[in-house]
């Protein structure tokens, strides 16, 4: 006699029930740590970055410029697309077709976006020839998430500092250097 091998009809529907709640349960969390590694991913390379582009200042003995760009060749100061770093041999604050890039990164950002404030609202980081340190530069990068828990941000000191928001009240949102939390209007 030959015997059925699959499952009932309650069966399926049982285990279809069992899936889609595991998923409803799984996926906030996964998105979660998602957005968590992409913020901390902006505090731990941007600083390597600015460190970068000091060391070239003081190898080339020239400026260089850390801008933010859409396309990889200009700086545009959309810093979510991209960001390069480059060698600013007339000091005019743009990538010249006749000046090296040396460091590009692209963000990859898919939960926030990535903003410059600094200084006289330059919409780029100088890095002097002569002592390394950011000329009239100094600001933050602000990583601005989907809620105010993502938010972070690495601080450039007018000394060559380099500094990222903390949690020093452990209340789950990160703080500016004044205490406040990170502002992303």
């Amino acid at each position: 006699m030959y015997k059925n091998k699959g499952l009932t009809m309650f069966e399926l529907i049982f285990t279809m029930l069992i899936i889609t709640i595991i998923a409803v349960i799984a996926i906030p969390s996964i998105q979660s740590m998602l957005q968590t590694q992409e913020a901390q991913s902006i505090q731990s390379n941007f600083p390597l970055l600015i460190k970068e582009a000091r060391n070239q200042s003081l190898l080339t003995r020239n400026d260089t410029v850390i801008c933010g760009s859409s396309n990889k060749q200009t700086c545009t100061g959309d810093w979510s697309q991209h960001v390069i770093a480059f060698i600013d041999n007339n000091e005019n604050g743009q990538h010249d077709s006749n000046e090296a890039i040396f460091s590009s990164d692209s963000p990859n950002l898919k939960y926030g976006n990535l903003k410059w404030k600094g200084l006289g609202q330059k919409p780029y980081i100088r890095m002097q020839s002569e002592n390394g340190l950011p000329n009239g530069s100094n600001g933050s990068l602000i990583y601005c998430g989907q809620e105010n828990i993502y938010h972070r941000q690495v601080i450039l000191a007018r000394s060559g500092r380099i500094d990222a928001s903390r949690d020093t009240n452990r209340d789950g949102i990160y703080e500016q250097a004044n205490g406040q939390p990170i502002n992303c209007n």
